[in-house]
């Protein structure tokens, strides 16, 4: 799915996460979002480093 909200082509989803040091999950539809995307080179090879930034509701 990450790859689809990259190319902006998601209307609808809901999603959980696990985060760390926690013993339950959380359950989210994101509501508005945003990426920002920067290209770089490490070690001679290239990478893109990505900013996403999503609010949504329970």
């Amino acid at each position: 799915m990450g790859l689809i909200w990259l190319k902006k082509s998601v209307k609808n989803s809901t999603f959980s996460v696990k985060p760390e040091g926690e013993d339950g999950k959380i359950t989210m539809t994101p509501t508005l979002g945003s990426v920002k995307m920067r290209p770089e080179i490490e070690n001679g090879q290239w990478i893109m480093n990505l900013k996403v930034v999503v609010e949504g509701s329970k």
